[in-house]
């Protein structure tokens, strides 16, 4: 049975002690098993779509309007796709939202344009 002391987690490759682990300094490093690194990565693909993920509050900060004009725009479908989690709570994709914004850049304007 191999001795473990640590497992990988994490996008940037750190190394956290495995629960029950030396603390640092003492022991020994050891690298993580097959079956742990396939859980890691599992927990990695979460926490990575779970950080694409934005709150209302983030998203409403992220496009500097308030949670308010965000709800309105839910109302009238006039804002970024957004996925509705239950009956309070909505996330919208980081990429949803950045396309949404891509779609509305307006480079100029010709005359006699409306500009409502």
């Amino acid at each position: 049975m191999t001795r473990r002391t640590a497992r990988r987690i994490g996008r940037d490759g750190a190394y956290f002690p495995a629960p029950g682990a030396p603390s640092q300094g003492q022991g020994r490093l050891e690298l993580a098993t097959g079956d742990e690194l396939a859980t890691g990565n599992q927990e990695m693909k979460a926490a990575a779509i779970h950080d694409d993920l934005l709150t209302e509050r983030e998203t409403s900060r992220m496009l500097k309007v308030a949670s308010r004009t965000m709800e309105g725009w839910r109302r009238r479908g006039a804002g970024p796709p957004f996925i509705r989690l239950s009956l309070r709570a909505v996330r919208y994709k980081r990429e949803d939202v950045e396309a949404w914004l891509a779609a509305r850049t307006v480079t100029g304007l010709s005359r006699g344009t409306n500009r409502n």
